[in-house]
Parts: structure tokens; C-alpha cells; sequence
């Protein structure tokens, strides 16, 4: 389901419905709304979302939902209702009351008034532009960029922070002037008046005290609480399970009726662990191997429907090819991101943080942190020119401050929450980016981009927030069985300590290394790694679809204002076709974020044909 509209714009010309279905895969219903000065197409399907209109002319009200509420009480025939009513009421701080994964708006034309708004987490993008006193809007970057008619300037924040970090900054899109609504917040929209950007949000640091027992027992409380409430009224709910720790917590508190489903390049040990997780917790499993060549012919596809701000490079789904799997199912859980809060995954920025200078103000220790955070493909700075490096670094910095401005409130309590200031406020379009290829095809429920997990994990003692220790203490107390299982990571079973999972994970890492090095220099064409993951260096170096996309990239015209050395780049991509592969991942960034702007750029003259525009009545 996916949303595009303009308020107090002239846009007319603009023909809503084929720039968004220009953007999409899925052939929904396009529906029009116009009231007042708020134009919207909304590509809908009931499953995916809510779409609501009532009243007469004068006095219409409106209601979008893109993804799913959660509200205690509320059955779906009574949601819009209720968000109306609510709003009315309290005003956009109601939203922080709400559960569930979401981007909403909602429209009263008798108040003459509009709200824009995204989940507590963000999990849903929205992606805006300021066009005089007016606001251009959807759910993918490109069709929002032809509404606007604005220059598409690639934004040097975010091919810094891409190609460098894998994941973007302050909501940065790879366009200048086209950003993301930042989570916990909303847009007011009133006639005559530039829209207004709210938190309605804030972060509760409230900890409290307890044994890791009882945190566990109320992760797994919590858990089995949203997957209930995500799936109530489905037919055919599936899980996506991998075998890890955070799908079969998942699958350890799903209710009856649930199935589950496995993507993998062939079958190994990671998806026999999957079927056995399965089996254990009487769902039925199936096994989906993707075609050979699944990354490569499909990575134009996914950087598109990723808005170019994710590798499109998943493990354990293919959703571009559901339809040609037979896929039935209405409603996907998955249990993605439980490392973000609980298991320490970025434990190097409290090392970080431990280390700067304490005498120094707590606003320059933060902008230090930033400056001093890993990079995931250092190499990519060979990618930049000097002024490249100057200006992207720069914006890079200045974006920084923002992101440290925003914080700055809750700075007496980051040397606990470093975790929260890398996964909240640094990365707003961050994981959940990679679950975007699937809202066209399925309603997609991930259990931890809710509300009560952020909250649960605000709430844990510091001791307790990354130890790991939580998610498996609850993955015991929810499945004894479960939890002796091997980790498909680690192999380990998943009772075991977490040192020995970390030594274990570190142990496979160098072997995986080893074995890169050693099919580099044979010049092996098996890009496949034991588990789920491509060797991407392998992948561009080898196989010909991937090169083929190389070189179509390196000989096109770059609309980056020369960020980018080109000389730079091309000896880096002879030394990967050499075998190093040190240059793998960040190529795979690079790749995918020119494939965006380059296919962009083709399509923004194409007019997408007109469709016809079914405008939404009153009463509809």
C-alpha cells in the first residue's frame, strides 16, 4: 500500500495516479481524495492498510493507514472512528498511545486541517518536500520528486553516510530537499500556512529494577501479546524464520495456525535448523530455494522499491518473486531486530563513548562519537574526490549536530543508552528499509517495530539492555525445546552462553574470511557463502548480470555533482575483478545507489501513461 499527495500546491498537470503506479509492483486500486487543498492517491488493497471516507462535501474526513494500529478494544470496522475522534480530542499526542508499524493521515474538512504522521519508530517512510508554502508527500522518493519538480541534486549526507555506513543519517533521502519524517513526529497541515513538523513522542528513560527473569518473562509477555494482536483476523498467517534467535522468539510465542517459510540459495545447515525449529513448534514449513542469479536480475527492482537507501541484500526472503512461488499467505510476521535493543550488537560505541575525553561537553563527546563510529566500507572513501570527501564529510558533519541538537535532552542518560542513540535518532530510514520490498505484496508485521519493545527495553536496568542474556533467558522460559536447538549463526545450541556464541560468531567470521581469500585467488565463480549471504565481491567480480550492471554504471552520466571519482572508481573495480574482494560491499552500495539515480533520471520525462483515476466519493 502506498500513499502520494500535495497540499496547498498547484499540481494539477500531475497525474497522481500514474506516477504512483509508475513506482509500484502490485496492481491495487488507485483511489483519488481531494478535499480542499489536499490532493492524494492512495494505491490500496483492505489487507494492507485502511483506507476511509465519510461525510458530505464541506465537511469530509479522511483516513489513511499505510501498514497496521494496534488499539486495545478496537476492532478495524471502528479504527477510523476512533483515530478521528482521538484526534480531535488530544490532538496529534495521541499517537503516542498507538501500537503497531504505521504511517497515517488523517483529514478534517470542516477544521480545515491535516496530519502527516509516522510510528514512534519510524517504521514506515514518508518521504516529504517543502515547495514554497506547500508539501509534496508519499511513500517512495522518486514519484515525490517528480511531483515537486525540483532539480534532483544527489544529497551528499546521504551518499556519504550510504556508502560508507550502509544506511543513511537524519532521514536524508539520496535527493537534496527530500527527507523522511522522522520518528515520533507528524506534519500538521492547515490551510494557507506552511506545514509544521510536531514531536508528539518522547523517550521515557524510566529503569526500573529486576533480575534478567523477569525482564525475560516480559519480553516474551510483550511478544506474544503483538504477534497475537498482528495476526488476529488473518486466514493464512506465516512467519518468515531463519533459524536465529529473533524468529524463533518469535515463533516460540506464535499462536495456532501460523506456518512458516524459509528463502535460502540451497539448502543447508542454516535451513534444515529453520525446519526443525518449525517442526518443534507445529507449524508447517516450507523451504523456498531462490534461482541462482535471484541478487543480480533483481537488484534494479529492489533499489527502486528500497528508495535507494538500502543494499537490497537480505538474507531470508526474496519478496520481488512471492507471486511466482505460489505465495498465499495474507500476513507476515517476522521477527527482525532484536540486536538493535537487547543482544549488544554495537557495543563498539560504548567502548567508544568510555574512551573520549571527559572534560570535554557532553555535545562535543557526542559529535566525537559520530566522528570516531566504524566505518562498515571504509574503502568507499576512495570513491569520493578531494572535494567530494570535503563537501560529503562536511554535510555528513552538519547533519551530526542535528542528530546531536535532537539528543542533547537526554545527554545525563547516553553513557547507559549509547544503543538507543545509534538505533533511534542516527539511523531514522534505517533496517526497516530492507522490509520495504515486501509492502507491495503481503501485510507485513515485524514484532520488533513496535512501540512496547522500544518501551520494554527503555525500561530494563543498564546491566541488562545489552547482554544478550535477556533474549535468551526469555527464548528458555517461552521453549525449553527451542532453546536447544543450534543457532544458525553460531551452530552452537542456543542455550549456551553468550561468550561462547560471540567466540563462535568471531571464529566463523576469520573462516569466512579465509575462505574468500582463497576462492579470490582462485578466481572462483561461487559468490554463494555457506549461509544465506552473498560474498558480494565474488558476486560483481564474476558473475556477468552484476558486471553487466558495473559497467552500464561506470560508462553512464552521473548526476552526483562531482562527489564521485570516476578514475578512482574504475582502478578500484580492476583490482575487485583481480580478487580483492576487500572491495566488495562498498561496490554493492555503489552500485546500487547509481542504478537508483541513473534509472531515475530515465524515467523522470517518461510519462508513465495515464491510467484512468478513480476519484473517491463521498461515502465510497
Amino acid at each position: 500500500m502506498s500513499i502520494l499527495g500535495y497540499f496547498n500546491l498547484d499540481r494539477s498537470e500531475q497525474p497522481l495516479a500514474s506516477l504512483l503506479r509508475s513506482q509500484v509492483s502490485r496492481e491495487y486500486p488507485v483511489s483519488i481524495i481531494e478535499i480542499g487543498s489536499l490532493n492524494v492517491a492512495v494505491h490500496h488493497s483492505p489487507e494492507l492498510g485502511l483506507l476511509h471516507i465519510q461525510g458530505r462535501p464541506g465537511s469530509r474526513k479522511a483516513v489513511v493507514v499505510l501498514g497496521y494500529v494496534g488499539v486495545p478494544g478496537v476492532e478495524k470496522a471502528g479504527l477510523a472512528e476512533h483515530l478521528l475522534a482521538q484526534w480531535g480530542k488530544h490532538g496529534p499526542s495521541f499517537l503516542a498511545e498507538l501500537n503497531g508499524s504505521f504511517a497515517m493521515l488523517l483529514v478534517d474538512e470542516a477544521a480545515g486541517s491535516g496530519l502527516l504522521a509516522v510510528d514512534c519508530l519510524s517504521s514506515r517512510t514518508i518521504w516529504t518536500s517543502r515547495v514554497r508554502r506547500g508539501l509534496v508527500f508519499g511513500s517512495h522518493v522518486q514519484p515525490v520528486a517528480t511531483l515537486a519538480g525540483s532539480r534532483r541534486e544527489l544529497d551528499p549526507t546521504y551518499a556519504y553516510s550510504f556508502l560508507l555506513h550502509d544506511q543513511t543519517i537524519d532521514g536524508r533521502s539520496p535527493y537534496r530537499g527530500i527527507t523522511a519524517v522522522n520518528s515520533g513526529c507528524a506534519v500538521l497541515l492547515a490551510e494557507d500556512t506552511p506545514p509544521q513538523d510536531v514531536r508528539y513522542y518522547e523517550p521515557r528513560f524510566e529503569p526500573g529494577r529486576g533480575t534478567v527473569d523477569d525482564a525475560a518473562d516480559a519480553l516474551a509477555g510483550t511478544l506474544r501479546g503483538i504477534v497475537a494482536e498482528a495476526t488476529a483476523g488473518s486466514r493464512a498467517p506465516c512467519l518468515f524464520l531463519s533459524g536465529g534467535l529473533d524468529s524463533r522468539l518469535v515463533a516460540s510465542v506464535s499462536p495456532p495456525g501460523m506456518s512458516a517459510l524459509t528463502f535460502g540459495d540451497r539448502e543447508n545447515r542454516e535451513t534444515r535448523i529453520a525446519a526443525r525449529v518449525a517442526t518443534m513448534a507445529g507449524m508447517p514449513h516450507r523451504l523456498i530455494i531462490r534461482p541462482e542469479n535471484w541478487y543480480p536480475d533483481d537488484l534494479p527492482a529492489a533499489a527502486k522499491a528500497n528508495d535507494g537507501i538500502w543494499a537490497a541484500s537480505h538474507a531470508h526472503f526474496h519478496p520481488l518473486r512471492l507471486a511466482e512461488y505460489g505465495f498465499l499467505n495474507d500476513v507476515v510476521v517476522l521477527g527482525y531486530g532484536s540486536n538493535t535493543y537487547f543482544r549488544g550488537s554495537h557495543l563498539q560505541w560504548g567502548e567508544l563513548w568510555r574512551s573520549l575525553p571527559a572534560g570535554a561537553s557532553t555535545k562535543s563527546r557526542l559529535l566525537d562519537l559520530i566522528r570516531s563510529a566504524p566505518k562498515k566500507h571504509p574503502v568507499a572513501e576512495e570513491f569520493l574526490t578531494a572535494r567530494g570527501k570535503r563537501i560529503a564529510s562536511d554535510a555528513f558533519q552538519a547533519a551530526a549536530e542535528g542528530v546531536v541538537d535532537t539528543v542533547m535532552p537526554f545527554a545525563d542518560e547516553l553513557p547507559d543508552l549509547w544503543e538507543l542513540f545509534w538505533c533511534g535518532a542516527l539511523t531514522t530510514v534505517r533496517h526497516a528499509a530492507n522490509l520495504a520490498c515486501l509492502r507491495d505484496f503481503t501485510a507485513e508485521r515485524n514484532a520488533f517495530s513496535d512501540r512496547r519493545i522500544h518501551e520494554l527495553y527503555l525500561s530494563l536496568p543498564p546491566r541488562l539492555r545489552a547482554s544478550g542474556e535477556v533474549v535468551r533467558r526469555a527464548m528458555s522460559h517461552s521453549s525449553r525445546e527451542l532453546n536447544w536447538l543450534p543457532d544458525s549463526n553460531t551452530w552452537l545450541p542456543m542455550a549456551f552462553p553468550t561468550w561462547l556464541h560471540s567466540s563462535a560468531s568471531a571464529a566463523r567470521q576469520v573462516v569466512a574470511g579465509a575462505r574468500r581469500a582463497h576462492l579470490g585467488a582462485r578466481r572462483s565463480p561461487d559468490y554463494r557463502s555457506r549461509g544465506s549471504w552473498p560474498h558480494y565481491g565474488i558476486l560483481l567480480a564474476t558473475n556477468p548480470t552484476m558486471r553487466g550492471h558495473v559497467e552500464r554504471v561506470l560508462a553512464a552520466e552521473w548526476p552526483t555533482d562531482d562527489l564521485l571519482d570516476r578514475q578512482s572508481i574504475r582502478k578500484c573495480w580492476e583490482a575487485l575483478s583481480n580478487g580483492d574482494y576487500r572491495y566488495g560491499g562498498a561496490f554493492a552500495a555503489l552500485v546500487t545507489m547509481l542504478i537508483f539515480l541513473l534509472d531515475g533520471e530515465g524515467s523522470r520525462e517518461t510519462d508513465p501513461g495515464r491510467r484512468s483515476e478513480r476519484a473517491v466519493s463521498v461515502g465510497s
